[in-house]
């Protein structure tokens, strides 16, 4: 029997949907898992900048690291990385890892690496977060998200008392996120229930919108909300989620949808949109619109997948705003195509997204590549 060791990750977020997968295959005994406290700092980050790299000692928490016995004498050290940032890549794990996993897996910027680290990675796939009722060692987990947030963040200098309430802060977040996420049977429910005519697409902004790239975000997902919006009518649900940003620049596209009923707005939407996340990354709606058989229009992606999400056949991909809005207005109208597009869409969610499917597809991968060695 295969056997992993799971270090404990810098952040329960998105590690959440890794753990959750090996947690689920040692569930069907397909695997055995292990956690273990990693007491590193895992300092170090390769950032692709304009062309060239760059190297920091910044941490890479959302890398986090697992040893796969295939067998006694075979012990393969991988890393998931599940950063949204394409361009920026742990460095421990480019230099310690024989294989990486990477979420928002953008071949501009890997093709700008060594061959030497070229030939390690591998694209993750979409993912989100969820939690599986058969974890377990919980509280080590959570001992060893402490002990990475104490030594990435603690100096003893005049800021300890500052530097201390980051650690705290940081932790209670990832705390709070963790006993409120979703369990992986949510996903997986599918309500058969006759789904509305309509066409749904909430989203929201950042907190920070000083940078450009957010500014340009908001303003694009805003453009979206305005076209549905006016050329769908009623048949349109949705806009920004209420925040003091969305109020102060959005306030006309602002959301009558409350959160709590969120999820229930998705599931029973015929027609769900979808835009990517900060850096174009994967956001999490992808997976949630996937698992609910939504016909789903979705923004053009950058990030390569394990398995690609075919054009008119498991969603409708959009170039623009305009665009977006003369898609779905034509779509709300053929019952034929939103049946066939929910099918594959659920289809590609239960057979290549699941997280139990996928990294049971890695672990798959990983023995056939050793086979060949």
């Amino acid at each position: 029997m295969v056997k992993v060791v799971l270090y404990t990750p810098g952040e329960l977020a998105q590690s959440s949907y890794v753990h959750t997968g090996f947690f689920e295959l040692e569930k069907q005994k397909y695997l055995k898992c292990y956690v273990k406290i990693r007491f590193k700092k895992d300092l170090g980050t390769l950032e692709i900048l304009k062309n060239k790299k760059k190297y920091s000692k910044r941490p890479h928490p959302k890398t986090s690291f697992y040893d796969v016995v295939i067998d006694k004498n075979k012990v393969i050290r991988i890393a998931i990385d599940l950063d949204d940032n394409p361009s920026r890549f742990s460095a421990p794990a480019l230099k310690t890892c024989k294989y990486i996993f990477k979420r928002n897996f953008q071949n501009y910027y890997v093709n700008q690496l060594s061959l030497k680290h070229r030939q390690k990675l591998f694209p993750l796939g979409i993912t989100t977060g969820c939690v599986s009722k058969s974890r377990h060692s919980t509280l080590k987990i959570y001992l060893g998200l402490f002990v990475y947030l104490l030594l990435v963040n603690i100096k003893f200098d005049k800021l300890l008392f500052s530097r201390l309430l980051t650690v705290f802060k940081s932790f209670k977040n990832n705390f709070y996120f963790d006993k409120s996420n979703r369990n992986i049977e949510f996903l997986r429910y599918r309500n058969i229930k006759q789904k509305k005519r309509q066409v749904f697409y909430q989203t929201r902004c950042f907190e920070d919108d000083s940078a450009i790239d957010t500014k340009s975000l908001h303003i694009y997902r805003n453009k979206i909300i305005s076209q549905l919006k006016s050329n769908l009518g009623n048949n349109f649900k949705g806009g920004f989620i209420k925040s003091n940003v969305s109020i102060k620049n959005f306030n006309d596209n602002i959301s009558n949808i409350k959160t709590k009923d969120y999820y229930k707005e998705i599931a029973n939407s015929q027609i769900t949109v979808y835009s990517n996340g900060l850096t174009t990354s994967p956001a999490w709606k992808l997976v949630e619109y996937l698992s609910k058989g939504n016909a789903i229009i979705a923004e053009n992606i950058n990030f390569e997948l394990p398995f690609k999400l075919e054009n008119n056949k498991h969603l409708i991909y959009f170039d623009n705003p305009n665009d977006c809005a003369a898609k779905a207005k034509k779509l709300i109208r053929d019952r034929k195509k939103i049946s066939f597009l929910s099918k594959n869409a659920l289809d590609y969610f239960h057979k290549y997204v699941d997280p139990m499917q996928n990294i049971k597809r890695i672990i798959n991968l990983l023995i056939e590549l050793e086979k060949k060695k």
